[in-house]
């Protein structure tokens, strides 16, 4: 809640928000971050829409939600931001997915339909990711996982199936990631999947060592060797290896300074 930080490798500057300034952050409370192709920073916040902000002057261009424009952004707290192959920008807000196409500077904004079995399956979307083949991927809290070819405008939904194991274990999705193999990852409420692309089914992983990390997976990483990292809402940073399956915990520890 204060503001935007920049480091670079000495000190930092921080931006925010500035009531006499049009060009500045319109809100202190940052929830989501994504650099575009153009090396332009945008920046999603609690309550002020999203922000485009030009590191060349250092200058913010803000996109609000305007209940009298449908062009507009679709609701103004930002969760998530990726860019697509055609450099559009995406926004997962708590109310509607929206997409920015810069040449027209306007919104389009897609809303769960309950008529519709091709719209997005929930408004709140909480994660999204352009996976290397050109689609969309979008997290929703109480949705489940959705897939959009941005082509078709239509969306391929992923909920769980109690009759089905190899279903996503949970309608609550925080992180989407995409490995340095193509795989899609999860991490969720109910800790993490993988989706297998050709039979459509998902793995769940399960570590025995500690429970806890099967309740609340936030971010997910990898490294050059292919060693994921995943960061947890209960037990710290947690490496795992996909090949062979071992896993360790790295953990807060008041009394290492070096933990």
């Amino acid at each position: 809640m204060d503001g935007l930080n920049r480091f670079d490798g000495m000190d930092f500057t921080i931006f925010k928000r500035s009531s006499t300034d049009p060009l500045s952050l319109s809100d202190n409370f940052i929830l989501s971050l994504y650099e575009d192709s153009k090396g332009i920073i945008w920046v999603g916040t609690q309550n002020g829409g999203l922000n485009r902000f030009d590191p060349r002057n250092e200058k913010f261009t803000g996109f609000i939600h305007k209940s009298d424009d449908p062009g507009s952004l679709a609701h103004n707290k930002v969760w998530a931001i990726t860019e697509d192959s055609e450099g559009n920008i995406w926004a997962g807000t708590e109310s509607g997915l929206s997409v920015y196409h810069a040449e027209t500077g306007v919104f389009r904004n897609y809303f769960h339909d309950p008529y519709n079995p091709a719209s997005i399956s929930n408004n709140t979307v909480q994660s999204l990711l352009t996976d290397k083949q050109g689609s969309v991927w979008i997290g929703t809290k109480h949705g489940g996982l959705n897939r959009l070819d941005p082509h078709s405008d239509r969306f391929h939904r992923y909920t769980p199936d109690p009759s089905n194991p190899h279903s996503i274990s949970t309608d609550w999705v925080f992180r989407i990631f995409e490995d340095r193999k193509g795989q899609i990852w999860i991490g969720s409420f109910a800790g993490l999947d993988k989706f297998d692309r050709q039979t459509g089914q998902f793995i769940h992983y399960q570590f025995k060592e500690n429970p806890m990390l099967e309740e609340l997976i936030l971010s997910i990483g990898e490294d050059s060797k292919g060693v994921m990292y995943l960061g947890s809402g209960a037990v710290g940073v947690w490496e795992f290896d996909p090949k062979t399956g071992n896993s360790q915990s790295h953990s807060y520890d008041q009394n290492n300074a070096l933990s």
